[in-house]
């Protein structure tokens, strides 16, 4: 199944399988459209200068770009090789270096382009395999990606956190294929989705290692897309009902106590759904919570944020 198939298939099957009140004293914020861009666009991210996302065009509706958008000049720049397709991953804090999946063919690796240099580079070898690797997420300590592998006469995603320094690489979860997507990667969490039934959110901490964490839900409810402020250590997520743009709403929970009642965001219209989430700095303080906003009838989807989610 092709990357941008399965993310259609984890927002109407993630949504397709909310709600606790948000605490009286929650306020909730609107969200806003980012960017107003032909034909679809998913899996946001941003540093100060740039943003990116993975589009494809009214003329290609099939073909996947990895795409950044100038923030100042508002030009746009496609970092994936000719003849190649390409899904954004994000940006190594700190520069404007973004890391991003291409994919040729039956071969899908991961790669880095500095938009400085205009440099592309492979990702190390203990990334890279023979096998399907996809997702990818940096920060400056790490990086997190998926692998598919075929074992045991089935197809199974794989979870594995690189270490930057080290150079070690750790397996972190191993599930059916299909249905696991990555999330957020900082300098000590890691946030991962997979589904079945419904869709459960794991967390894992780097730096004391153990088992991943799932993080609660509500009556076996949809919950997807997860992203981390490390500074604040707080978890957003989105919860659904069961089925697509059913209930849709956004959360955050104390990452270091992810059994305490959730604070509700931003709550999304009937008939709308949205993809990960990210967090990117604001133009005049605070950051954005960046999401792929979806409507469900036809699938389209483009750019929106929760502004100064984080003041």
């Amino acid at each position: 199944m092709s990357h941008m198939r399965r993310m259609l298939v984890v927002l109407t099957t993630a949504a397709t399988l909310l709600g606790m009140a948000a605490p009286a004293s929650a306020a909730l914020i609107s969200p806003v459209r980012l960017l107003s861009i032909p034909a679809n666009q998913w899996e946001p991210a941003g540093n100060a200068a740039y943003y990116g996302y993975t589009s494809d065009t009214t003329a290609k509706p099939n073909h996947w770009d990895a795409i950044v958008y100038d923030r100042t000049s508002t030009a746009t720049k496609k970092i994936n090789a000719a003849k190649t397709a390409g899904y954004f991953g994000g940006f190594d804090p700190g520069t404007n270096i973004a890391i991003y999946q291409q994919q040729k063919r039956s071969v899908s690796d991961i790669y880095t382009y500095d938009l400085d240099t205009s440099t592309r580079t492979a990702a190390p070898a203990a990334i890279n395999s023979s096998w399907w690797e996809w997702g990818p997420r940096i920060s400056t300590s790490y990086i997190t990606f998926l692998r598919d592998v075929y074992a045991h006469k089935k197809w199974h995603t794989r979870v594995y956190i690189y270490d930057r320094t080290t150079f070690a690489l750790t397996k972190l979860g191993n599930y059916p294929s299909g249905g696991t997507y990555n999330g957020f990667v900082g300098d000590q969490w890691a946030t991962w989705t997979v589904c079945g039934m419904t869709c459960t959110v794991y967390v894992y901490d780097a730096i004391a290692g153990g088992a991943p964490q799932a993080v609660p839900t509500v009556k076996g409810r949809p919950e997807y897309g997860p992203t981390i402020d490390e500074t604040n250590g707080n978890l957003y997520y989105i919860r659904s009902g069961f089925g697509c743009g059913l209930k849709v709403n956004i959360w955050m929970v104390p990452i270091a106590s992810l059994s305490t009642t959730p604070v509700k965001l931003a709550t999304l219209p009937s008939g709308i759904d949205a993809g990960e989430l990210s967090l990117a700095p604001n133009a005049v303080s605070g950051q954005d919570l960046l999401f792929a906003r979806l409507k469900c009838k036809g699938n389209v989807s483009d750019i929106w944020d929760v502004p100064q989610a984080v003041p």
